[in-house]
């Protein structure tokens, strides 16, 4: 996690695949930002991504916290609301060369900064 900045970034020289993601990131200024939450498979079911965002809450300052999901990663995204997120916008996935992805959006999730 990291702390989100507190003016927006700018978009225009950044890859094409990179802009909905920045332009999601900008809507959520201030906040503790989760960045990558990932638990190898043989793992999961066992809370321990639970316990990764109840880290990052205790991270988190007044602004609270942010994630973004892909809207098809139905695991990761219930878990989120599980844990208080809400969701916020969604911005079309714009594919890279050579990846295949199956979902469409990118989904901003925000959580207030308690407990």
């Amino acid at each position: 996690t990291y702390r989100g900045a507190d003016t927006p970034e700018p978009l225009d020289n950044l890859p094409p695949a990179a802009r909905p993601l920045q332009a999601l990131e900008n809507l959520a200024l201030g906040t503790q930002y989760v960045n990558v939450l990932a638990v190898y498979p043989r793992f999961r079911g066992r809370g321990i991504g639970r316990a990764l965002l109840s880290v990052a809450a205790r991270l988190a300052g007044p602004a609270g916290l942010s994630i973004i999901v892909a809207d098809r990663n139905h695991t990761a995204f219930d878990l989120y609301l599980s844990a208080g997120y809400v969701e916020v916008t969604r911005l079309l996935i714009v594919p890279c060369e050579g990846w295949d992805c199956e979902s469409r959006y990118w989904v901003l999730l925000t959580r207030p900064a308690w407990g």
